[in-house]
């Protein structure tokens, strides 16, 4: 097992994230809609990713003040601002 890297998108309706290793190859990914619950979803969709080995996180804008109430991880994130 290596160092993977976590992507993440929260839309207005659904939390994406995508779990890639150093190399880029696809580990796995996670969808699912949260009807506005979007911390309960997170950390549902969280649960199924071993974040032990997870290094790095790039999130979307309006991922950024979700990510740190999960209590998952730390501040250090990268965000994409479009």
């Amino acid at each position: 097992m290596g160092h993977y890297i976590l992507g993440m998108d929260i839309g207005s309706v659904a939390v994406s994230m995508a779990v890639i290793d150093r190399s880029g190859k696809l580990v796995c990914t996670r969808y699912g809609f949260h009807h506005g619950l979007i911390v309960e979803t997170l950390r549902r969709l969280a649960a199924d990713v071993d974040l032990d080995l997870v290094t790095v996180i790039g999130a979307t804008e309006s991922s950024r003040n979700y990510i740190t109430q999960i209590g998952l991880f730390d501040n250090n994130i990268a965000v994409i601002a479009a």
